[in-house]
C-alpha cells in the first residue's frame, strides 16, 4: 500500500446528503462549515473549528511555535488540521515545516535562537493538500447548490414579501 492510499484510508469519509439526493463523498472530514471538534496537531487539546480558529492558531504559536502560513487561503482548516495531525504522528515537524530561528519568545521577550516552524505551501505536499481541499470544497458547494435546486420539499418565505412558498423560484 503506497503512502497516498494509506492516508486515504486514515482520513474519514465525509458524507453530506439528503434522503432524496445522492451523497457527496470526500476523503476530507469537515469540508462543510459546520462546527467540528478538532484536536491539536501536536497535543490532545481540542478546539471547535471554525468557531475557535483564532484561539487554536494562538495555541499553535504559543505552545508549539508552529505557524500556518496563509490560513485564510485554506478552504477547510478542519480538513487541513486533520491531515497534518496524522502526518505529525509519524514524522517530526522538521520534515514538513520550514525551521526559523528568531530572537524572541512567543510572548515577545528577547531570547537567542528560538526555533519556530512554518507550515506553508512552499512544501509541495502542503500545496497539493491545499489545492485538493479547495477542489473538494468547490465540489461540495456545487453539490449543495444542486441539492437545493432539486429539493421538492423546499419551503421558505419570500425575501420580497411576507408569503411562504414551496415553489419559491417560480414566485419571483
Amino acid at each position: 500500500m503506497n503512502t497516498e492510499e494509506k492516508y486515504k484510508d486514515l482520513l474519514s469519509t465525509n458524507n453530506i446528503f439528503n434522503k432524496n439526493y445522492t451523497a457527496y463523498k470526500s476523503q476530507f472530514i469537515g469540508i462543510d462549515d459546520k462546527p467540528y471538534e478538532t484536536k491539536c496537531v501536536l497535543c490532545d487539546i481540542k478546539f471547535i473549528l471554525p468557531k475557535n480558529e483564532k484561539e487554536f492558531l494562538t495555541h499553535l504559536f504559543k505552545k508549539h511555535r508552529l505557524v500556518i502560513a496563509d490560513v485564510w487561503n485554506i478552504a477547510s482548516l478542519k480538513s487541513y488540521i486533520h491531515y497534518w495531525g496524522v502526518k505529525f504522528k509519524e514524522e517530526p515537524l522538521t520534515k514538513f515545516c520550514t525551521t526559523m530561528l528568531m530572537d524572541c519568545t512567543p510572548d515577545g521577550k528577547p531570547s537567542k535562537n528560538e526555533r519556530y516552524f512554518l507550515l506553508s505551501d512552499c512544501i509541495s505536499e502542503d500545496k497539493i493538500l491545499r489545492d485538493e481541499i479547495h477542489q473538494a470544497k468547490l465540489e461540495w458547494i456545487l453539490s449543495e447548490q444542486t441539492r437545493e435546486r432539486t429539493d421538492t420539499n423546499f419551503k421558505r418565505g419570500c425575501i420580497f414579501c411576507e408569503w411562504n412558498f414551496q415553489d419559491y423560484v417560480l414566485h419571483i
